[in-house]
């Protein structure tokens, strides 16, 4: 109840809801349901709801799946207030993600692909670096200083299911979509 009245403070009193699908294939019934329960919630509350394209894997997204995602919301009847774009974010989680490498709650790691598998994995050797270190590191790899797979950005956490230290940024060299090579 306080996330909701927080919610309603920030919107000025309307609900806003989302349906945030990943534009990488085609959309199944569980889809259909999400689509239904976040407009209908909005719609029965007076408010509205966005569609929001998590298109943060330009690997596995092709046009086609944007507008069939477009089309299935449209088939089941409803209307997006507006249609958001993850990678219209880039700058701003690119900035956040130097906020939490300045807070400690993140460092660049250099574990290869499978090393980052599993769970109750050892810590990474590259976890307690210093922020310093892993800033610099993080603009190298912004600035395409690694290939793929040599650096990532870990968030310093501990999943509830035991997985410890997500990565948050890794170094891609497919074209994305919607920001090309941005």
């Amino acid at each position: 109840m306080n996330l909701q009245k927080q919610h309603l403070e920030i919107t000025g009193g309307q609900i806003h809801t989302r349906f945030p699908p990943e534009p990488n294939g085609i959309q199944h019934i569980g889809h259909a349901k999400a689509i239904s329960f976040n407009f209908c919630y909005a719609r029965a509350n007076n408010g509205i709801c966005f569609l929001c394209f998590d298109d943060s894997n330009p690997e596995k997204e092709e046009a086609k799946f944007f507008t069939a995602i477009y089309n299935m919301v449209a088939w089941l009847g409803y209307t997006p207030y507006r249609v958001t774009y993850a990678s219209d974010y880039f700058d701003q989680l690119y900035a956040w993600a130097v906020e939490l490498i300045r807070s400690g709650l993140a460092y660049v790691c250099h574990l290869q692909g499978e090393e980052h598998k599993g769970h109750n994995l050892l810590p990474s050797p590259w976890r307690d670096r210093p922020m310093e270190e892993s800033l610099l590191l993080f603009e190298a790899m912004h600035k395409c200083k690694f290939s793929e797979g040599e650096a990532t950005l870990q968030m310093k956490l501990v999943m509830e299911d035991g997985k410890m230290d997500s990565v948050a940024y890794r170094v891609k060299y497919t074209p994305h979509h919607h920001t090309g090579d941005k």
